[in-house]
């Protein structure tokens, strides 16, 4: 039994033109579109997706768990920016001077008061100490000035714990109630860490990725955290 012939080819393998299986020798494959991992020499103007590989020459090869060249804002293929790579600039976290005077047993007096559990894993540093008031985390003006036009006095308990944790740098799994503001108690940090880069340049981002398991929560999300982010 012969082998599967492809309906482009059949005609000529009926005539004896081509060959049964294979490719016809007359003319050269047609291109591919782009897709994900997809190899391209120079001479292919469009883009593929996330892992494609464009090197000078047309090269075979395959570029996923490369780094991507970063792309120019001119468009026409990965030419690099002037001024080269910036780097993420990660400030340290720096409370009100009443903060770092808290001491263990007022950490724990004020975890009681607002009924907030930490766990932290054997080995690592102690968890940041609950912050009662928007100003004593020593975040951006502009953040500041958002929060008191919305008539936000002071954090909610998981914001009072949570936002301290994550502008130190610390990874963090929090749970609460509906309505509780745990998307402020990331979104605070994320948005202060943004104002503390340099200005994007066409080509760079995202600087922060948001990930919801339903489409309804990453609408309310988008919606709260967006309307935060267009006011500062």
């Amino acid at each position: 039994m012969g082998g599967y012939v492809p309906p482009h080819l059949r005609k000529a393998a009926a005539t004896g033109g081509g060959e049964p299986g294979g490719r016809s020798d007359s003319g050269p494959a047609p291109a591919r579109s782009g897709s994900y991992g997809d190899v391209r020499g120079a001479g292919n103007a469009s883009r593929g997706g996330w892992g494609d590989d464009r090197g000078s020459s047309g090269g075979g090869g395959s570029s996923m768990g490369r780094r991507p060249e970063p792309r120019g804002g001119g468009g026409g293929g990965p030419a690099a920016r002037s001024g080269g790579t910036i780097e993420a600039v990660f400030k340290p976290y720096d409370p009100s001077e009443r903060v770092k005077a808290l001491t263990a047993d007022m950490v724990a007096d004020i975890r009681q008061r607002l009924n907030v559990t930490v766990e932290v894993p054997e080995g690592e540093p102690p968890a940041a100490a609950p912050v009662e008031s928007f100003k004593d985390m020593n975040l951006h003006q502009n953040i500041l000035t958002d929060i008191t036009a919305h008539k936000y006095e002071t954090p909610t308990p998981i914001q009072a714990q949570g936002i301290p944790v994550a502008l130190s740098g610390r990874d963090i799994l929090g749970c609460a109630e509906t309505g509780s503001g745990k998307t402020a108690s990331f979104a605070i940090p994320m948005i202060q860490f943004c104002l503390n880069q340099a200005p994007l340049r066409p080509g760079d981002g995202p600087m922060a990725l948001v990930l919801a398991p339903t489409r309804e929560l990453a609408q309310q999300i988008d919606k709260e955290v967006g309307t935060r982010g267009d006011e500062v």
